[in-house]
Order: C-alpha cells, then sequence, then structure tokens
C-alpha cells in the first residue's frame, strides 16, 4: 500500500461507509469524505430525502476530523440511470437500477472525478466485498488484474451490486469492510462516538423512489396505457389495468373478481397484455433457461468457456438468492444459461451473477426467460436413460447436454405435479366443503411422485421385453392391471382397440420399431392421454 497514500472515501451517511472512513484513518491514509448527491427531486411530503443523507454524512467527517467534499452528479444519474430505467418498465422488463449505478456512477463518473481531476490514489466505498488486492490495497501489484472476491459476511455480501464494475476502476476500489462482520461494524461505529449513525435505519428498495408509492412515482415519467388482464391458461379476461409499467414477474395485482390470489405469469407490452395464473406454485412462475446479452467478466473471461463454449459455475439473479449450479453455453455473442433448479419470477431486465469458489466472475444482463410451463407445452421425446436415471441403481446423465445431474427427479417437474394435485384438492374440497392442508397435498403428491415413478420404470420394462422401443396403450392396461378402478377408466378411454401393442417388425431398415429398442422411447398421443388420466385417477 505504498503506492496508495490520498484516498476518496465515498461517505453516504451511513454506517458501512462511516466505519470504512475510520478504519481508512487509522491505518494512516490521508482520507477525503466524499458524498455525492444523485436525485434533486423532492418527495410527497415536501423535503428533499436526501437532506439527511449530507447531514449524517457531514456530522461523520467531522468526528472523525476529515475533509468534506460534496460532489452532484444529478445530470449523469438522469441520462445514464433513470432514463434506462424507465425505457425497460415500459418495454415489460425489470431493470436493476442499484446496478447500474454503481456500474456507471460511482465505479465510472465518481472515480474518474476522483482519480483524473482530484489526483486521488484510490476510491474506497462502504460495500461488504473483498478482492485480491486486499481490504486497503495492501497486494495492489501494477500491471496486474484483481478479482472480485465476496465478502466474509454471507449475509450482508453485495458483490452481486459489483458484478458490472470495470477493471480499470476496481484495480483502485478499497473495500475497508470486507473483512467484518455487520454485527462488529456497528459495534465498532458506537465505540468511536457515532451511535446515532449506529443506530440508523437501513436504506432500501430504489434509492431514488424511497418510501413513495411505486405506481405514483413511475406514473409520473411513464405514460399510462390502459390494458387488459388476462388468464394464462383459459385467454379469459380477468379485469384492466392501468399499464404494463406497473408490473413485474410474480407480483400480486389486486383484483377483486373471486377468492383466488392470481400473480403475474407474463408480460406483453405491444398488445398491453398482463397475463395471470392462479396459486403461488404455478408452473409458469418457474424458470430454468434464460438467453443473456454479452457477458461482463470482472478479471478476465474463464479459461474453460474460451475453450469449449461452455462453462460450470454458480449463479444469482438476486442478491437475496442463495447461488445455485447453472451451465452457460455460448450463443452467438451472447449466452444461454441452464439452472440446475428452478428459480421463481426470474425477469428480463435483471442481471445473471457468476460466481465460482467465493469468486464473483461477472455477470449479464437477461434478456429472456422461459417458464416451466412453456416448457411443459413443447413436444418431448423421453430417452430411455431419462427413466433408468431416476432408479438408485442407475448412473447420474446430463439434462439436455448441460452436464448437470439429473439423478434425482428434477424440480420443475416436482413442482408441475405439485400444482396438479394441488389442483384436484381445491376440486374435491370445494365439492365437499372440506379443506387440505399444506402437508397433505404435499405428501399426496409425493405418493403420486412414487407411484409414477415405478409406472415408468414399468412401462419401459413391458416395452423393451417386447422389443419395442414406442410405449403403447396396452403397456398402461398391463401397467394398471392390479387397479381394477383405473384399468376400467383407461379402458372406457381407449375402448377396445390397442393404440401401442405388438408390432410386426419392418423388414427394412427405413421404418418399424427397432428390435433392439435402444433409440428415443416415444409415448404415443393415445398413450400421453391415458397417462395424464392415470395420474389424475392415481392422486385421487
Amino acid at each position: 500500500s505504498s503506492a496508495i497514500c490520498r484516498v476518496a472515501c465515498a461517505l453516504s451517511g451511513g454506517v458501512d461507509s462511516a466505519v470504512s472512513a475510520y478504519l481508512l484513518r487509522q491505518r494512516g491514509f490521508q482520507v477525503t469524505c466524499v458524498h455525492m448527491t444523485n436525485w434533486d427531486e423532492l418527495d410527497e411530503t415536501g423535503h428533499c430525502s436526501g437532506e439527511r443523507d449530507l447531514r449524517d454524512a457531514q456530522l461523520v467527517s467531522k468526528q472523525l476530523g476529515l475533509p468534506f467534499l460534496r460532489l452532484n452528479f444529478t445530470k449523469e444519474y438522469w441520462t445514464r440511470v433513470f432514463q434506462h430505467t424507465l425505457g425497460e418498465y415500459e418495454s415489460g422488463r425489470t431493470p436493476n437500477p442499484d446496478v447500474l449505478c454503481n456500474r456507471h456512477i460511482k465505479f465510472d463518473c465518481l472515480y474518474k472525478y476522483c482519480i483524473d481531476e482530484l489526483k486521488f490514489d484510490a476510491l474506497a466505498t462502504g460495500h461488504y466485498a473483498r478482492t485480491s488486492f486486499g481490504d486497503f490495497l495492501e497486494h495492489r501489484q501494477p500491471g496486474e488484474s484483481v478479482r472480485l472476491l465476496c465478502s466474509a459476511d454471507p449475509v450482508k455480501d453485495q458483490t452481486f451490486w459489483l458484478c458490472q464494475v470495470p477493471q480499470e476502476a476496481l484495480r483502485r476500489a478499497a473495500f475497508p469492510i470486507g473483512s467484518l462482520m455487520k454485527p462488529d461494524v456497528k459495534r465498532l461505529c458506537s465505540n468511536i462516538g457515532l451511535s446515532s449513525i449506529a443506530t440508523r435505519r437501513e436504506s432500501a428498495g430504489i434509492c431514488f423512489i424511497g418510501k413513495r408509492n411505486f405506481s405514483d412515482f413511475i406514473d409520473q415519467y411513464v405514460e399510462r396505457r390502459p390494458g387488459r388482464f388476462v388468464h394464462l391458461e383459459t385467454g379469459k379476461e380477468l379485469g384492466q389495468h392501468d399499464g404494463v409499467h406497473h408490473y413485474t414477474l410474480g407480483q400480486r395485482p389486486r383484483l377483486a373478481i373471486d377468492h383466488r390470489r392470481y400473480f403475474v405469469a407474463k408480460l406483453c407490452p405491444n398488445s398491453r397484455t398482463v397475463y395471470l395464473v392462479d396459486g403461488v406454485s404455478h408452473p409458469s412462475l418457474y424458470h430454468r433457461d434464460m438467453r443473456c446479452e454479452p457477458a461482463h467478466w470482472i478479471h478476465s473471461e474463464p479459461p474453460e468457456l474460451a475453450a469449449t463454449d461452455q462453462l460450470h459455475c454458480q449463479l444469482r439473479w438476486q442478491n437475496k438468492w442463495r447461488p445455485i449450479d447453472c451451465h452457460l453455453a455460448k450463443d452467438g455473442a451472447g449466452l444461454r444459461v441452464t439452472l440446475a433448479e428452478p428459480m421463481r419470477c426470474v425477469s428480463a431486465g435483471q442481471y445473471a451473477v457468476f460466481y465460482r469458489d467465493n469468486e464473483c466472475l461477472g455477470s449479464a444482463r437477461i434478456l429472456a426467460s422461459r417458464s416451466l410451463w412453456t416448457r411443459g407445452r413443447e413436444p418431448v421425446h423421453w430417452n430411455t436413460d431419462d427413466f433408468l436415471a431416476t432408479s438408485k441403481s442407475a448412473p447420474a446423465v446430463s439434462a439436455s447436454g448441460t452436464g448437470i445431474s439429473v439423478s434425482e427427479p428434477s424440480r420443475d417437474y416436482k413442482i408441475s405435479l405439485h400444482y396438479a394435485v394441488d389442483k384436484l384438492c381445491d376440486s374435491v374440497a370445494t365439492q365437499q366443503q372440506c379443506k387440505f392442508s399444506p402437508e397433505v397435498v404435499a405428501a399426496i403428491a409425493e405418493s403420486v411422485h412414487r407411484l409414477a415413478q415405478t409406472y415408468s420404470l414399468d412401462l419401459e420394462s413391458f416395452a423393451r421385453h417386447a422389443k419395442r422401443s414406442t410405449v403403447g396403450i396396452d403397456d398402461v392396461r398391463l401397467c394398471a392391471r392390479r387397479n381394477p378402478q383405473l384399468l376400467r377408466h383407461l379402458l372406457t378411454l381407449g375402448g377396445g382397440g390397442g393404440g401401442g401393442g405388438r408390432r410386426k417388425k419392418s423388414r427394412d431398415n427405413g421404418g418399424g420399431d427397432s428390435a433392439g429398442g435402444t433409440g428415443p422411447m416415444v409415448l404415443d398421443e393415445g398413450t400421453a392421454d391415458s397417462a395424464v388420466s392415470a395420474a389424475e385417477a392415481a392422486s385421487c
């Protein structure tokens, strides 16, 4: 740290930046406290919400005996952050202005002004993050690239918000509290005579909105364009809304039409349609696949991705969620991302942030995501190995070539099954005037899942024994022979004929069923309908 002497410390008025300034002073740096003003609009109570932040920042500076400087980046914030945010809302996407603020304002405008104009050696902030150069840049080497590392406090880690910071700025960025836990930071703040700062409530939400109502605020800048609420499955109109920009995936709009709880599943800004589903566990609210813009890699592009166009790592798309395993694949200039397990309401406009071994690798803006409901409506050809993978004796296989283990049932299937069982229980509860507890619904879903596992293995065995690669209706009837009621139900649906009984093998190689049964196992239309009916009957 011998080359780093003069440090500008971004001071917000909160506890984290206050303790950061104190630690820098204790280390012997020449510290100047810098307070940014990015928004000057008055809130509905008639006073500027940033006035208290300014007073608290000045109090910290005075208490620590450090110079204080106030800078105004209102114009830059408006053009580089806020206008982009408005455009995203109008397009039915959900932006992340805090990520943009760190990239374009704090670690670009502020950084360049402090380094280039004021000739500081480094910029320090109160983020819970660390770098390979150390909390105080003690390991900094000129010309060497720096890595962004997670903080010691896993709950308060803020590397997610720094996922778009340029390498140039990160080389001269110090995070003094990166190795401290939040309770220790607050305790230290009280010990240095700043109890009022230590007990101050932390800010939350979008900074320029504050405590104001989001819809009222956004309507000041985006024109209202009324549209329709439409049920995703039935196409039935459920009501009217004042604009797509008021909503995001998973949000629960206020509809007084029946006792059901509706949630936003899809936004179509061109037709001004907001599609809704009823039930918090509907498959349309869960996503496993997404398409992203070209990634911003903080240190460098991972060697594995550069060599093979694929990468296994972990992902967050919201700071509050734990990282989950994912698979990246290059797709033209962008990326395709497949999650190991579904996540709820992955919204276009947000950022997919990539991690590996406690390091934040970088991020990419999400362009689109595909729900389990959409995936379930696409034609699927099941491979027999997928069925074998559900048995304990079978080895793990990859899902769709992603390298993600599916040795246990995938969560998207369980979510869809739970939703179907929940619907059936609702129907029975309405007819019988009773209630099903969540625990009972879960138990029924698990029973159906285990029965379906047994049926799938039996169906595969029947088809292989007959040296066929196609599961037919006769196989399903044979599987149901131990359940007379279910068998009668299937016979009623399928009639007397067999859609998938034994067929003669074709003598030429161009058609018919293969004798070896090594190809994909295909469910014909009659079998699929019967299988759905079987699952419904079994669940009841």
